[in-house]
This record gives C-alpha cells, structure tokens and sequence, in this order.
C-alpha cells in the first residue's frame, strides 16, 4: 500500500530498507542512552533493536510502513490493523526532519483513513514522554494507564 501526499509518500518497508529502520530507530530511541559509554551504549541499543523488531514481527496485523520525502527515507511508522481497532505501534523520523510538521501530516492521514474505514486508532505512550502533548495535540485522548504507560485512542 502506497499513500501519496503532495510532499511525501507512505510506502511498504522493503528487505532493504533494514539499515534505515534500524537508523531511524537510533534517531528517536538513542537519547535515552546518551550518557553511556561506548561500546555499551552500541551494544544496548542494539539489543533494544533487535528485541523491538523482534515484537514488530509478531505484531498481528502488521503494517510497516517507510515515510519518503523527495525519494529519500525519512521516517518509519508501524501499525497493527485488526477490524476496527488500529494501533500506531511505532513512528518515528529522523532528526534532521523533526519539528517539520511531517509526522503531524503522516499521523493526520493515518487518523483520516482510520475514520472512512470506520476505525478507531490507539497507542500507548510512556508516562512524560515528550510525545504525549504531540499526541494530544492531534486529538488523542487517555483512556488508561498503569505504572508507565499511558493508552490513547483517537477522537
């Protein structure tokens, strides 16, 4: 499934495509190992990669998708479609295009082919990460929560 944009597309991750996902998985997770040393920041976001891949593999439903701007990757987003619940598993984008409006405008297609398709879309979120006021930004709103995380869905 490919979703054209006037500035970006939404296209199906490819084998080849492995090198980006793992960088752009560095781009939005590395911060929370920037005190480390190497190699033991290397080898714990690593491990990190490897075990989140690991989940998206199982994820049912799956849906793993690349953001290309102007033919270069630039973002990742997961979902796992079931009937009518959607879940954004993951998205992320790399530094250099954050703060663009360009996962607003990825999220915001998401949320409107959720609604023709009579859908609703959730997340989970970690308690304080600096997501959630992006989330609630785009209409998101708590529905539960525990110890760390927050559960979102879409309004």
């Amino acid at each position: 499934m490919v979703v054209t944009h006037n500035s970006w597309i939404l296209r199906n991750r490819e084998e080849t495509d492995e090198v980006f996902a793992n960088r752009c998985f560095e781009s939005a997770r590395g911060g929370n190992f920037e005190a480390l040393p190497e190699p033991l920041r290397g080898t714990l976001m690593a491990q990190q990669w490897r075990a989140f891949e690991h989940s998206v593999a199982t994820t049912a439903g799956r849906l793993d998708r690349i953001v290309e701007q102007a033919g270069v990757p630039v973002g990742r987003v997961v979902e796992s479609r079931e009937a009518t619940d959607w879940w954004l598993v993951d998205i992320a984008f790399l530094h250099e295009v954050q703060g663009q409006g360009l996962g607003s405008a990825v999220l915001s297609k998401i949320l409107e082919e959720a609604r023709a398709e009579g859908a609703c879309v959730r997340l989970h979120v970690r308690l304080g990460h600096r997501a959630l006021a992006w989330y609630q930004r785009l209409g998101f709103v708590e529905v539960g929560r525990d110890e760390q995380d927050i559960e979102m869905r879409a309004l």
